[in-house]
């Protein structure tokens, strides 16, 4: 199976703020900064100020953080597989959003299924990671879990997700800071002798 990688180049910055101390003040109504469309449940602000933790650490010695950056934020995440590392650059995504342990399956919802195809690794991070961020952007919808089925690195290049979480409700989840796009700047991938694999990426906030 091929494998691109690059050298890491990269220096762990000081932890951005992702989360407000005082959540209450900051959740936003729909008059005042929502979406005028009434069909729509209630948003994100884009504003955060004091943090609560930015490093996640989840099973299977994978996890997550954010790093600071001039305008944006800069997403680290690591795996010991393809797997674990794909599914923790995802849930990055909605932790810099909310707090997920917040966020709990919603069985009327059920499992949604994730997939994306791209001609190499960097252009296969970009889309899968734009196909999870889509669940927000077109449903409101924060995944909590997300395990990937299926990864091919090899001429196809195809990663399968199956997806668990809830509709975003400012009343149970607090606010963190809405992501708006996903970028290839400065995007790395790399393995490390041992296995692990570093992801890193800047996104548009």
């Amino acid at each position: 199976m091929a494998e691109q990688t690059c050298s890491p180049h990269w220096k762990a910055l000081p932890q951005r703020s992702i989360y407000a101390n005082n959540l209450q003040d900051s959740i936003p109504t729909k008059q005042s900064e929502c979406s005028e469309d009434d069909s729509a449940p209630d948003c994100i602000s884009s504003k955060a100020d004091d943090p609560i933790s930015s490093i996640q650490q989840l099973g299977n010695s994978s996890g997550y953080e954010y790093l600071d950056h001039t305008a944006d934020v800069q997403i680290h995440c690591w795996g010991n597989s393809w797997e674990s590392a794909f599914a923790a650059a995802g849930l990055s995504l909605f932790g810099y959003m909310t707090d997920l342990k917040t966020v709990k399956p919603d069985p009327e919802i059920g499992s949604i299924h994730i997939q994306a195809q791209g001609h190499d690794l960097y252009s296969l991070l970009y889309k899968f990671l734009d196909e999870c961020l889509f669940q927000y952007g077109a449903n409101y919808i924060i995944l909590c879990q997300l395990e990937v089925t299926r990864i091919q690195l090899d001429g196809l290049f195809l990663v399968e997700a199956i997806g668990q979480g809830e509709v975003f409700d400012t009343q149970r989840h607090p606010q963190g800071t809405e992501i708006k796009a996903i970028t290839y700047s400065a995007m790395q991938i790399t393995k490390e002798e041992g296995g692990q694999i570093h992801m890193y990426f800047i996104v548009d906030i």
